[in-house]
């Protein structure tokens, strides 16, 4: 899904989010939007560059020609990083406002992919990717 996408849902959850949290509904944003940090990451790691700003035309003219990068890690798309998002916001309410953008994020990332026909070889667990190794 587009960066632009997740921006404008972003910008939406929060101001619905708004008038009940104030100011910790901004936090959806980080959840939901620079959660999409990983990519630069992972083509940086990939590439062996320290420039992630080519990981959006990277990514975008793969997208377009619907093609497949291999295998790749995304780590804030991981369950166990929902997992310690969940765990954390029971001591720190805040961080529950980062998990709900991410949850955004990935329906909205899952709902663009079955539209397009557009699976990929994410890892979404790195424990289950860990035990096929074995």
């Amino acid at each position: 899904m587009y960066p632009y996408q997740h921006f404008i849902s972003c910008i939406i959850l929060s101001a619905i989010l708004w008038p009940f949290f104030g100011v910790f509904s901004l936090l959806c944003f980080i959840g939901g939007f620079l959660v999409d940090v990983d990519h630069n990451l992972w083509y940086m790691y990939k590439h062996k560059t320290w420039n992630g700003f080519k990981a959006y035309p990277y990514y975008i003219k793969a997208a377009k020609n619907k093609e497949y990068a291999g295998k790749s890690f995304m780590i804030f798309h991981t369950i166990e990083f929902c997992i310690v998002l969940a765990i954390l916001s029971f001591f720190y309410n805040p961080i529950a406002f980062i998990l709900l953008g991410l949850i955004l994020h990935w329906i909205l990332d899952s709902i663009h992919k079955l539209n397009k026909n557009m699976f990929d070889e994410r890892v979404f667990s790195l424990i289950y990717e860990l035990s096929l190794k074995k």
